[in-house]
């Protein structure tokens, strides 16, 4: 099978740094992974204890398998202990093994860990969840390789090789009180960091690659394309669950592949969306250094902008709404932005809400012209109520004014005796 990119072959590229051992092909393109792969390459000819730390998913074990196949005792078996999986209270057990009658449980004899890797490799994941009392123990192993079995005095040797390995930095819980010191500085002598993935951005196209061909092969489904879009949308990816997560999700979109052809439709729609945001973030950072304040801050709100309007689909109301504006204070940040014209799309459209805020300054574009006639006449119709609203409250005050009172008796005389009629005019 042949996976091509969707525009054309790939074009020959070799990586920086390539170790093959019995079932591992390790390859990069991080100069940082390159110079440990140096390293770890040198240290897996000694038998010496060996510390890799890394995020959870960055291949700490498949690290620890290529030491083993690497080193002298490839012919013997490489047995990893998962320390997070077993609870607290029986750890002590599975690594040292019991004797009959320890506990109260124990019926039977159980070789521990230490004792049944022999003379092959014992990888001892998660340390940082040993106890304090283990942890005395294990330093007791490392530097002398004697250990007792749960209720057992007698003494028994290690024979295989140590290789630990953290999710989390050990220093920081040294720091905490949460692991001890002494073991801490006996481990970080030959101490391996391994990079998230995140780190590493020139190796995940490879890997996905890689993942592509094995899965195909192990599901036996034909892939034949990777649309380029597909890549870019791995590589925008922040990659929290590091390589682990990257070959899940490369699991799916090969499960969902049905033209022959990856694309952006076969990964998960919220790792899609993660990585156009991610994207749209990094785009929004792109601000001139050197500029003046006054531009910066320009820039900072034009990429905002932008921003907020893809992530609403050029939706006004929901655009201020999200960047707390109403839609006028929107719309004169969009003018500004502009130039003061009118944003216009891949169409020439001009958006409506934008159009008929120009029209009194800017002539409306052709396709507007009906608008701007039916805005001119609703503005008359609105002027000529308005007028006749005023006549008819004018007219009822002159209607409810009282009127002039006229005297029916001729002037100059007067009634004696009585009031003077009075009629209303």
């Amino acid at each position: 099978m042949i996976i091509v990119p969707a525009n054309g072959p790939p074009q020959p590229s070799g990586a920086l740094k390539t170790i093959r051992s019995r079932s591992v092909v390790y390859r990069t393109n991080t100069p940082e992974v390159a110079d440990l792969l140096d390293s770890v390459v040198r240290m897996a000819a000694h038998d010496v204890t060996l510390l890799l730390v890394g995020e959870t998913g960055t291949g700490k074990t498949t690290l620890a398998r290529l030491i083993h196949e690497l080193s002298p005792r490839c012919e013997s078996r490489l047995l990893t202990v998962a320390c997070g999986a077993m609870p607290r209270d029986l750890i002590e057990t599975e690594l040292f093994g019991h004797v009959k009658g320890a506990f109260t449980s124990a019926e039977r004899s159980k070789v521990g860990k230490f004792e049944a890797a022999e003379d092959g490799t014992l990888l001892l994941d998660e340390i940082d969840v040993l106890g304090p009392a283990q942890q005395v123990k294990l330093l007791r192993v490392i530097e002398t390789g004697e250990f007792e079995a749960v209720g057992s005095n007698d003494t028994r040797q290690l024979r295989a090789r140590l290789i630990v390995a953290s999710n989390r930095d050990l220093k920081t819980l040294v720091d905490k009180n949460e692991f001890r010191a002494d073991l801490y500085y006996r481990l970080n002598m030959l101490e391996f960091r391994i990079p998230p993935l995140r780190e590493r951005s020139n190796d995940i196209v490879p890997l996905a690659l890689g993942f592509v061909e094995e899965l195909c092969q192990a599901h036996e489904i034909n892939v034949h394309r990777i649309h380029p879009e597909f890549l870019a949308c791995l590589e925008g990816y922040s990659w929290p669950g590091n390589i682990r997560e990257l070959k899940n999700y490369i699991r799916r979109a090969v499960l969902f592949c049905r033209s022959g052809e990856l694309t952006l439709g076969d990964l998960a729609p919220h790792l899609v969306e993660s990585a156009a945001g991610g994207a749209q973030s990094s785009s929004a950072q792109r601000v001139d250094e050197h500029a003046p304040l006054r531009k910066r801050v320009a820039q900072s709100e034009r990429a905002m902008l932008e921003e907020a309007l893809k992530r609403h689909n050029n939706n006004r109301t929901m655009t201020a709404r999200s960047l707390g504006l109403s839609r006028v204070g929107l719309y004169k940040k969009l003018k500004k932005r502009d130039g003061g014209r009118a944003a216009v799309d891949a169409r020439g459209a001009v958006p409506l809400g934008a159009a008929y805020g120009l029209f009194e300054k800017y002539p409306p574009p052709s396709q507007f012209h009906h608008l701007a006639a039916e805005q001119r006449q609703f503005a008359a119709g609105r002027r000529r109520l308005s007028l006749a609203r005023s006549t008819r409250s004018r007219g009822s005050q002159l209607l409810q004014r009282p009127a002039r009172v006229v005297s029916s008796q001729q002037p100059g005389t007067r009634s004696p005796g009585r009031s003077t009629p009075h009629c209303w005019q």
